[in-house]
């Protein structure tokens, strides 16, 4: 289904200026979500989905932030959701690190 909406939106793609304006993004997203039975998505469900997806791969928060025109920090960090797996992967590389750390420490007293 998602295919389905990528290709109604692509329909509408340019390769200069913008796809959609004010006057009918709101139709046309309409049209194609009620087209591929998806009728609840929102707009802003794709733009945090692509904003972490960005920050996934690599991305360096301004380059996402640019992408994802986002203006400001505060607004950024909304959509850049952090998941608890990332937390609990970031806590084990702080501990691998300190073990490491403490090993070398250990081995240059000895």
């Amino acid at each position: 289904m998602l295919e389905e909406l990528i290709t109604i939106l692509k329909k509408h793609f340019q390769k200069e200026g913008a796809a959609f304006d004010a006057t009918n993004l709101r139709k046309e997203w309409a049209k194609a979500t009620k087209a591929t039975d998806l009728p609840n998505l929102l707009i802003h469900d794709l733009r945090r989905s692509a904003t972490r997806n960005l920050m996934n791969a690599g991305a360096q928060e301004r380059v996402a932030m640019s992408i994802s025109v986002h203006k400001t920090r505060s607004v950024f960090d909304r959509y850049n959701i952090v998941s608890t797996d990332q937390i609990h992967e970031a806590m084990k590389a702080r501990e691998e690190e300190a073990r490491q750390n403490k090993a070398k420490c250990m081995a240059s007293q000895a």
